[in-house]
């Protein structure tokens, strides 16, 4: 999912991505995607939790408690998951 339009997507079959365990170690902690959330929108993240890796479910609010959204986005490559 492209939040601020600054990337480029790349379809390819699961299998023939080579998974770096150490790279997947390294990724962003919440406190850290929360940070960066707040710092390009205008948006309160109440949590960001990895619900089972590589995905994770961000709760996005605006400010002031005047809405919500949830998105939940492939950790590995940034594209939004639709289970609707």
């Amino acid at each position: 999912m492209d939040l601020d339009g600054a990337v480029s997507f790349l379809e390819v079959p699961p299998a023939s991505l080579a998974i770096d365990e150490a790279e997947l170690a390294r990724r962003r902690p919440p406190a850290e995607v929360t940070k960066a959330l707040r710092q390009r929108y205008a948006v309160v993240a109440g949590r960001v939790t990895p619900v089972f890796v590589p995905l994770w479910r961000i709760v996005l609010g605006r400010a002031k408690g005047a809405g919500f959204r949830v998105v939940l986005i492939d950790a590995i490559t940034g594209q939004g998951v639709d289970w609707a």
